[in-house]
Formats: structure tokens, C-alpha cells, sequence
């Protein structure tokens, strides 16, 4: 089932945008607006403040459930522009519980995504199509019949890529194989289809731009485009972090992300005057960390306004990813002043030794001598956090916003 806002008559975007949803997503759909662009936005869930569910949940005053369903909003994001899926939610909630009983369930939510959007830039007609990877093959084809512009937004390393570190870490750790499943080869074809399809690609990072290269996309169709932060909110305040030393992740607590490597270079530091603080979800049963409890402190999702506090309080921030986009948390570690450890991988806007450090995927031993050197040299790491701070001012929304416009304009020429 998809559900209009009554209030949004039928009439022709500039923009039709495409994913199930999340907090980066919505930036990106308010960007587009703030860019002087109409958009249309197909979601899975979002939260509408008079929506019937919600309406109805507000009366059984199931304030838990209202609470959660909330973090599906942005204030800045009308409405009015978004067609949610309750039938698109509940097959990821069903691929969420039952990920061993249904291994390529993923396949058949991506084709639901890219059938349902196919359907609606067909109907709409829009300008242009700006449509996620894993799900955009049959929308960027009815596009190209339409004359509709298709534009690719590669959130994460091509799948690919994904594929060759996994393989690599499953061969280096057979007890954790389980937790870098590789991706069906029916959906490996359509991602390398669909890259290849779209008129433009918009990547946020070098790391993706190589990993799209390598898959066969041409250099030329790929636009660099960084995401942002909130520097205001994610602003470092007066007051300086106390002692214990605190070295902050924040972010889905998994394998892939390189965690195992992390808690590594602490067990080497092996000093009591440090504490790694994960904050997240841990993804599975989490039998994994057992070996390293005691060298962390877990502290499961908070809302998102709660999260500034947490970054201040910390005086370094890893990020040990095997293979991501380009994470936003580390913008936001930036504009809070903290210096930044992270991998090649985690498709940072950090300039090595400058406003952070760069590690190559898997190295302990760098992982460590970095933390060690911002751990005993206090003005180290107030020139490098100062330094962060000054570059995350070169990345805010608005600053996204200005890049998407250029963008946008070049295409629509």
C-alpha cells in the first residue's frame, strides 16, 4: 500500500527522488527544494504528524512506538512531496527478522523499489530521476524511454568492491563469514546495469568514485558530491573533555565495520587511562565482542539531538570501516572539533595529517600508533581538532545544497 498526502494534487516535479528512507536521505530531498527544485520523494515509512496510524497510535497513547516512528521525519521536509509504502516497510521488516530464513530477500525489496518507481516516473514524467543504488535498473530504463534525466546517488562503494574486501575478511576470519554475506549474483549484475545506465552518478566520496571506475562507469559521468554536518549543532562548546581518555565510534556496531580492528590497537595500547565508547546498534547476537568485553563501554541508539553531547564528550573519534560512502558521523566529529582516525575506506573528507589521520583497512599497528599520539600529545590534538573544525565548515547542508544545484543546472542545461 502507498499513501499521497490528500493535500498533494497530481501534477508534474521537477525531480522524482527514490529511497526507503533515512536521516541523510532527507537532507538530501530538503537540498533539492532549497535548490529551487519541485520533488517528488517515494519512501518506505515516514512519519506524517496526521497521518491515520499515527493518529491512531497517539490514541492508545503508544508513545514508545510514536518515539521511534519520529526519527522517520525531518522538520524541513514537507509532506505534501512524499508518497509513503507501508507494503515497502513491511518487507524490510521482515528481511530484518528473518535474515537467515530469507538470504536474498534483498533482491525482491530492491526490484519492489524499482518497480514501484518505474510506475511512478512513468506516471509523473518528471525532468529528472535521482534514484539510490541497489534499486534503480527498471526506473533508470523507463527513464531513458521518457526522456527523463536518470542520476545515480551511489551512497556506498559499488557493490563490486564490497565484494572483494568481504571475500578477503571471510578468508581472514572464517568464525565471522557469516557476517560479510555476498551479495546475489543477480543483484551484482543489476548494480553494475544500473551504474552503467545513469546519465550521472553522484559520488561522496574518492572512494566510491574509484570503486564506480573500476566497475565501468565512466570517469566523466561521475560528480563528486560530499555530504554535510550540522556545524552549529555539532558545535564544540566551552567546556573541554575530562579524563578518562575517551575514544568515540558511532555508528552500526559490525564486522564490516572494521570493529574487530579497532578493539585490537586498544587491547595493544593496553593502558587503563582510556575508554572506547560504541555507540549504536549492534548488529546480530553480538557473540563476536565477546572476547574484547571489558575494553568497551556500549551504549545503544540515542536521538539524534542527544548525540552532540556524546561527541564532546569524547577527545578522538575512529572510524575503522571496511567499506562505506562516506559516513556523515565523521563530518559531524569534524565540526565538533575532534581529531579523526579512519580508514581509506570510510570515504572521509579528512586531509591526512592535516584535520585527521588515514589508515589503510586492517592496520593495527597504524590504528594504535595514531590513537597513542593524540593520547600523549595534548597540543597534537588541539591542532588537528582545530583543524577539523575549520574543514567541516567547508561541508554544511547548505554547502551540499550549492554543489546538488550545480549539478542539477549542468544536467538540465
Amino acid at each position: 500500500m502507498t499513501q499521497r498526502p490528500a493535500s498533494s494534487p497530481e501534477i508534474v516535479p521537477d525531480i522524482v527522488y527514490v529511497h526507503h528512507g533515512a536521516a541523510r536521505i532527507y537532507d538530501t530531498v530538503v537540498a533539492i527544494g532549497d535548490a529551487g527544485y519541485s520533488c517528488r520523494y517515494l519512501s518506505g515509512y515516514y512519519y506524517f504528524e496526521n497521518g491515520l496510524p499515527e493518529r491512531l497510535l497517539r490514541f492508545v497513547r503508544a508513545r514508545r512506538i510514536l518515539a521511534r516512528l519520529k526519527r522517520r521525519y525531518h522538520p524541513r521536509l514537507d509532506p505534501a512531496i512524499v508518497e509513503r509504502s507501508f507494503f515497502l516497510e513491511a518487507m524490510m521488516a521482515l528481511e530484518v527478522a528473518f535474515p537467515r530464513l530469507l538470504p536474498n530477500f534483498v533482491v525482491w525489496r530492491n526490484r519492489y523499489i524499482d518497480f514501484r518507481a518505474a510506475r511512478r516516473v512513468r506516471a509523473l514524467r518528471p525532468r529528472v530521476v535521482i534514484s539510490c543504488d541497489t534499486h534503480s535498473l527498471k526506473t533508470f530504463r523507463t527513464a531513458k524511454r521518457l526522456g527523463t534525466i536518470a542520476v545515480l546517488d551511489q551512497m556506498s562503494g559499488h557493490t563490486a568492491t564490497s565484494r572483494r574486501v568481504f571475500e578477503e575478511e571471510a578468508a581472514l576470519h572464517p568464525d565471522l563469514a557469516s557476517a560479510f554475506p555476498l551479495p546475489a549474483k543477480s543483484l551484482m549484475r543489476d548494480r553494475i546495469a544500473e551504474a552503467r545506465e545513469a546519465d550521472c552518478v553522484l559520488a561522496p566520496s574518492d572512494y566510491v568514485r574509484t570503486s564506480l571506475i573500476d566497475a565501468g562507469v565512466a570517469p566523466g559521468r561521475i560528480h563528486l558530491l560530499p555530504y554535510g554536518a550540522d556545524t552549529e549543532m555539532f558545535g564544540r562548546e566551552v567546556e573541554l573533555p575530562t579524563p578518562p581518555f575517551r575514544i568515540l565510534y558511532a555508528g552500526h556496531i559490525a564486522p564490516r565495520k572494521g570493529i574487530v580492528y579497532l578493539l585490537e590497537a586498544v587491547r595493544r595500547i593496553g593502558r587503563t587511562d582510556i575508554e572506547l565508547l560504541l555507540l549504536g546498534r549492534i548488529e546480530g547476537d553480538g557473540v563476536w565482542l565477546e572476547p574484547y568485553r571489558g575494553l568497551f563501554v556500549h551504549r545503544p541508539h540515542l536521538p539524534h539531538a542527544k548525540i552532540p553531547s556524546v561527541f564532546r564528550s569524547a577527545h578522538v573519534y575512529v572510524y575503522p570501516s571496511l567499506h562505506e560512502g562516506s559516513t556523515v558521523s565523521i563530518y559531524e566529529a569534524m565540526a565538533t572539533g575532534l581529531p579523526v582516525v579512519a580508514t581509506a575506506n570510510s570515504g572521509s573528507v579528512i586531509r591526512d595529517g592535516t584535520d585527521g589521520f588515514i589508515v589503510q583497512i586492517r592496520d593495527v599497528g597504524a590504528m594504535r600508533e595514531r590513537i597513542v599520539a593524540l593520547l600523549d600529545d595534548p597540543a597534537l590534538r588541539a591542532r588537528v581538532g582545530a583543524a577539523a573544525r575549520k574543514r567541516a565548515q567547508e561541508f554544511t547542508w547548505d554547502a551540499y545544497t550549492k554543489r546538488l544545484a550545480l549539478i542539477l543546472a549542468s544536467l538540465l542545461k
